[in-house]
């Protein structure tokens, strides 16, 4: 096992570092506030260190490790030109993949190929959204899909799967019973008695992503615009005070 120590570290910190990039893509900077996120980003910081330090020996060995990878590439029976080729795609490839994002010629979606033509979209898309109060009475928006997670999980609790959280952002949110169940275990679990819902937009042409608490505005949006899974549930709370008067069924 020691032997194979530094390519161990070296597999090991290119994984943890992409990771760590990939989860802070993915839960974005409100979710990175919860301890259990800073728990997870700590570990990861400490493994890396712990990596580079035996990849920084390493790299002071006369035959070590990266020595060896550097003979061996300069040994490859192959023109230079195109060796130098191959070295560049193949480092644009493991950046990519470091990414974790889907960019075409690099991901090749079969299923996408000859797939009919489109209209160009919006660049900000609006969507109806949970949202509730802090203790402080700080506006915070609901990110159910983030629930099934353990570290960027910071409302509920372990025993909800990545299968509930899908439906209940998007097959089920019309539902009255989705909302109770939903309010019924964010109280038990994290003390919050109200949801309300408002409007999130996301600017893709700049990564901007803005929320709207207003009441009346997200109901009226809510009732009449063409929504993705169609309308969320708008609790009658909230409709008797905006008088908003249009139902969900």
């Amino acid at each position: 096992m020691r032997r194979y120590r530094s390519h161990i570290a070296l597999v090991a910190s290119w994984f943890l570092t992409a990771n760590m990039y990939q989860t802070a893509l993915f839960v974005g900077r409100s979710g990175l506030h919860s301890k259990k996120m800073w728990l997870y980003m700590a570990v990861h910081v400490a493994l890396i260190a712990w990596c580079g330090m035996i990849l920084r020996a390493e790299w002071k060995k006369p035959n070590g490790l990266f020595h060896r990878m550097a003979q061996a590439y300069r040994e490859l029976p192959i023109p230079r030109v195109p060796k130098a080729i191959f070295l560049a795609i193949l480092v644009i490839e493991v950046l990519h993949i470091s990414e974790g994002r889907i960019r075409y010629p690099f991901d090749d979606v079969g299923m996408f190929r000859y797939a009919r033509k489109a209209q160009p979209l919006p660049t900000v898309l609006t969507l109806p959204k949970y949202f509730y109060h802090d203790a402080e009475g700080k506006v915070v928006p609901l990110e159910i899909r983030k629930q099934h997670l353990f570290f960027p999980a910071d409302l509920l609790g372990v025993t909800y799967n990545n299968e509930f959280t899908f439906s209940a952002a998007y097959h089920y949110k019309g539902e009255k019973a989705n909302h109770d169940f939903l309010l019924h275990e964010l109280h038990r679990h994290a003390g919050i008695d109200t949801l309300w819902v408002g409007l999130q937009s996301v600017d893709y042409s700049t990564g901007a992503v803005s929320f709207d608490p207003d009441l009346g505005r997200a109901c009226q949006f809510n009732d009449t615009a063409t929504i993705f899974y169609g309308p969320i549930y708008v609790p009658e709370y909230q409709r008797t005070l905006v008088n908003c008067s249009a139902h969900i069924h």
